[in-house]
């Protein structure tokens, strides 16, 4: 069977131009400026994704938030590489730069024994296992928690604690951050990106 992909009508909404006025796909298609362009998409992440998302946090919905989170974040990883093709190394870098804790150290046999079913890296960062708990499927390698003491720390032997609240607010911070840097260098990696994927 083939499958026909239509390009989003010009017509259609984009989002809102740093004035708040609409803005449609055919006026963004037509943005020269790379600097423009990575605003608009800025705007637009903030408007349909963060805001809406925020609200999942603020009525602690734990199970949702974790989910948009890992959302966020891989959609933030192929901006960042220019593609939609990428690796769990490449995910693995954004969690790093996202929070350091992702950083730390664990030691990974006990998951590989336990977890046999992931393709696991040998590499002894948090991030690794963080990526093969909760990022390859809805197998829970975790338990999710509002309280105020809990960040991301290992817990009873194979499963880690998670505060999808404090995820979610490293991956806002972080883009917001990522957002700024690149409206300020220009990445031509991401704004061909922009122009190749995210406005078919």
């Amino acid at each position: 069977m083939t499958i026909t992909k239509y390009k989003t009508p010009d017509t259609a909404i984009f989002g809102l131009n740093s004035e708040r006025e609409r803005v449609f796909f055919g006026d963004v298609r037509k943005v020269q400026d790379n600097k423009e362009l990575i605003n608009l998409v800025k705007i637009r992440n903030q408007i349909f994704f963060i805001d809406q998302v925020q609200v999942l946090d603020d009525n602690k919905c734990a199970f949702p938030l974790m989910h948009m989170t890992i959302f966020g974040i891989k959609n933030l990883t192929k901006l960042l590489n220019g593609t939609n093709d990428v690796s769990q190394e490449e995910v693995c870098k954004v969690l790093e730069q996202m929070n350091p804790l992702f950083l730390e150290k664990v030691d990974l046999t006990k998951y590989v024994n336990f977890w046999d079913d992931r393709v696991w890296d040998f590499n002894d960062n948090l991030s690794y296992v963080f990526y093969n708990l909760a990022f390859t499927d809805l197998k829970k390698g975790y338990s999710l928690d509002y309280g105020e003491d809990v960040t991301l720390v290992e817990w009873e032997d194979i499963y880690f604690r998670l505060n999808p609240g404090w995820l979610w607010n490293s991956y806002r911070n972080y883009a917001e951050k990522v957002f700024d840097n690149l409206s300020e260098t220009e990445e031509s990696l991401t704004s061909n990106y922009i122009r190749e994927e995210l406005l078919k």
